[in-house]
């Protein structure tokens, strides 16, 4: 997550963290090589290894040791000024001086040695070891180093705590770190205190804005509204007559696959034919209003759009959009933080001179200017939205009532 990103300081803690591995497994899986077992013993009632098993495991490893040294390749190129990075063992000593025992005289770590280590902190001593400014290490493990692959540059700086820093509380046995730090003043501890207590973060009226946005999402407020447009019947229901919803939506997919030459020519040749490509359900076609559709398809809209240099059904896009768009309650400081916005037009009739964004909706409304109230918001962002992805103005905004069989220019 963090790649490309760098930060004046990183620290680099919880490296003696074992790796995960699936190698461990009776059974194993490789995208290459396949499937490998242990073989089972059942008089002796024991798994015994085998060498296809053996191949895979060690594959599997390699490719594992590989993904842990690009993680920590990430990690040690974040840092623009300062890298920190922690080990931390019960025996330090005896944990570097098992690490040098692994150590050849040569410039560089054996390929066996780095996938056979079992921490990254395995990584960061050795190479350290091997460092030419880290003669104090060496020196703590008992080994001299002789060939170095890095040139010597002053920077790079190993540093242990001193076994005098850690006490046992003699009444509880209790390891207590009493590590003394210059120029620190005695009330830090309430310096930090005071500093939790009091903080305010810059950016929290952006904390409940999600990231992403959904233009449908921003006009329905109400939680029962959507449900009702999302979700489908369970199949135990399938059998039962279709809701005014589920209706809706038989219309509203009808419109967005049929060829509107071919349903003017022939109405129920393209139902037919949309239901034999499996656009639609032989019970959606039965559902559909044919009165309603043939006037929606030789309506003057649909001629604007056959006569038009070209257009879109479902045209989908993804954009950036100011805050204020998505929260009208944002502070002002931040009501221009780009926020992305997801969604789909119905249809888009693009000519030279501007386009033209239709949506159709299947409310059972009695007025359709009561569709004009519920949904200018939506409007709103999808002119926002195609002004940015296909660089023309949109010259109108039409709202198409299925129901009335009426549009309405909304924008």
């Amino acid at each position: 997550g963090s790649k490309g990103l760098e930060f004046p300081l990183v620290i680099l803690a919880n490296n003696t963290r074992e790796f995960k591995s699936d190698t461990k497994d009776n059974v194993l899986l490789h995208p290459k090589l396949g499937f490998a077992s242990k073989h089972r013993d059942e008089e002796l009632l024991c798994n015994y290894n085998t060498f296809p098993r053996e191949a895979v495991s060690l594959e599997i490893k390699r490719n594992e040791r590989s993904e842990e040294i690009r993680i920590l390749y990430v990690a040690l190129t974040r840092a623009k000024e300062r890298l920190l990075m922690t080990v931390t063992k019960k025996n330090m000593k005896s944990y570097v001086e098992k690490l040098a025992s692994t150590l050849a005289d040569t410039t560089k770590l054996s390929p066996f040695v780095l996938r056979d280590s079992r921490y990254l902190s395995d990584w960061i001593v050795m190479f350290s070891l091997m460092h030419p400014d880290a003669e104090n290490l060496r020196s703590y493990a008992g080994i001299e180093k002789k060939n170095f692959s890095a040139p010597s540059t002053n920077n790079f700086i190993v540093k242990f705590s001193d076994l005098d820093c850690i006490d046992v509380a003699p009444s509880s046995g209790e390891v207590v770190n009493r590590i003394v730090y210059e120029d620190v003043p005695d009330n830090i501890f309430d310096i930090i205190k005071d500093r939790f207590d009091n903080f305010t973060y810059k950016y929290e009226d952006l904390c409940s804005l999600p990231q992403k946005v959904t233009a449908s999402s921003l006009t329905h407020k109400e939680s029962n509204e959507v449900f009702s447009k999302i979700l489908s019947k369970p199949r135990f229901m399938s059998d039962s007559a279709m809701s005014p919803a589920e209706k809706g939506t038989a219309m509203h997919t009808f419109m967005q696959y049929c060829d509107f030459i071919l349903a003017r020519e022939n109405l129920e040749n393209e139902i037919d034919r949309l239901v034999s490509i499996k656009r639609l359900s032989k019970k959606q076609a039965d559902s559909l209003d044919r009165e309603k559709l043939s006037t929606f398809i030789n309506s003057a809209l649909i001629r604007v759009a056959l006569e038009s240099d070209e257009y879109f059904r479902e045209y989908r896009f993804t954009v950036n959009i100011p805050a204020y768009m998505a929260d009208e309650n944002i502070s002002d400081e931040h009501k221009e933080h780009p926020v992305i916005l997801q969604g789909s037009v119905d249809l888009v009739i693009s000519d030279k001179d501007g386009i033209i964004i239709v949506d159709y909706k299947t409310d059972r409304v009695g007025d359709i200017h009561m569709l004009k109230e519920r949904y200018e918001k939506q409007l709103l962002l999808y002119k926002n939205a195609l002004e940015q992805t296909m660089g023309k103005p949109v010259k109108s905004c039409l709202i198409y009532s299925i129901h009335l069989n009426e549009s309405l220019e909304v924008l």
